[in-house]
């Protein structure tokens, strides 16, 4: 699968329908210095693959994340990824309740979940 600027408009149902809604909440520009894929899943649902690199976001497929995140449905990863609210206490109650799982480049989780928020810009890790 080809990879895809960020940018498609908002589906109707957003919350079941995550990919459109996060290329469309995107913050290229808190990419820069990245140079990071992710994958997201959630329950059965087709994979989101998202490549950060220095000022640019890309949807797509990807062979080999740097770091995944799965999510046991789409109201977890929509109250997480892009709610209103404090997504830090969001992410550490769901993963304390085995809603979300993640796997690999770990000091990246909060960098990453910022992207989808506008105005919030969190510091890359060292």
């Amino acid at each position: 699968m080809a990879l895809s600027q960020s940018g498609m408009p908002l589906e109707p149902n957003a919350t079941m329908h995550l990919g459109p809604e996060l290329e469309r909440r995107a913050q290229a520009s808190a990419t820069i210095g990245l140079d990071l894929t992710v994958e997201l899943r959630v329950a059965d649902d087709p994979r989101i693959g998202i490549a950060l690199t220095d000022g640019s976001i890309r949807f797509g497929a990807l062979a080999e994340p740097d770091a995944s995140f799965v999510f046991d449905s789409r109201e977890t990863a929509a109250a997480i990824l892009y709610e209103e609210g404090d997504f830090i206490t969001a992410f550490m109650e769901a993963f304390m309740a085995g809603k979300v799982r993640s796997d690999g480049n770990l000091p990246f989780t909060f960098t990453l979940l910022s992207l989808f928020r506008p105005g919030l810009h969190l510091p890359t890790p060292d």
